[in-house]
């Protein structure tokens, strides 16, 4: 008797359940109709599901992939290469395009300009700006004294910050070779530091600057040990 109520119990409280013949063939159990099984709003998998293909209700449509190469501020563009299990295609020129549809078939494109703004306006505007560097100089052996063509370049900087979307600042010192190469290490340091805390003062946010030093490390100009050179005595300001 309880045996045969347990039978009743079950095809009474899972009639999906006891409805399934076989999985889907995209690896979903289904119900008598064909219709994929859910739980708690997600279709019930099978033991022979797979990321692919996408089925209708359980998982997103797959949408073709395009890939499209931009060109740099100048008009060049470099190479890219892009592969998928069926081949792989070499981009090369401005403005060449990739899609790949569900199948991975890779189809070439040829966009523009334009046509790249009318499709991915609002993607374009959302990137950051590419880095812009500044270089400040410094008298020699300061730390604190700029050169007086070095405020020009603060302005400029200035400028840039104000119209630059949450902007963050790489500050790296630079020294001569006059000295040794530790106190050079910390020269470099506190003239970045000082680049930095003029910045601060003028309404730039501490979390938003790194500072570093390099010493004598990365001349621009090769020099003797203990030669003092002016290009050398300086601090790179990297904005991005």
């Amino acid at each position: 008797m309880a045996s045969r109520l347990n039978k009743l119990l079950l095809s009474v409280c899972a009639p999906a359940l006891l409805a399934v013949g076989t999985a889907y063939a995209d690896g979903y159990w289904v119900n008598g109709q064909g219709e994929p099984i859910q739980s708690g709003g997600a279709c019930v998998k099978s033991g022979y599901w797979t990321p692919a293909p996408a089925v209708k209700g359980c998982d997103p449509m797959a949408k073709p992939a395009r890939i499209v190469l931009l060109p740099d501020p100048n008009g060049k563009a470099g190479a890219v290469v892009v592969r998928n299990p069926a081949g792989e295609q070499l981009l090369n020129e401005a403005y060449a395009g990739l899609q790949a549809g569900a199948t991975g078939a890779m189809q070439r494109s040829t966009e523009s300009e334009a046509s790249v703004r009318a499709r991915y306006g609002d993607v374009l505007d959302a990137r950051s700006p590419r880095p812009v560097s500044f270089v400040v100089r410094f008298e020699t052996g300061s730390a604190t004294k700029l050169t007086t063509e070095s405020a020009a370049v603060l302005e400029q900087l200035n400028k840039a910050l104000a119209n630059w979307p949450a902007p963050q600042l790489m500050i790296v010192g630079h020294t001569d070779r006059v000295g040794t190469a530790q106190a050079n290490d910390g020269l470099s340091l506190k003239r970045a530091q000082t680049v930095a805390q003029l910045l601060i003062e003028r309404g730039m946010a501490a979390q938003q600057i790194e500072s570093a030093g390099r010493g004598e490390r990365e001349p621009l100009v090769e020099t003797a040990d203990g030669v003092a050179n002016a290009t050398n005595r300086r601090v790179e300001i990297t904005l991005r």
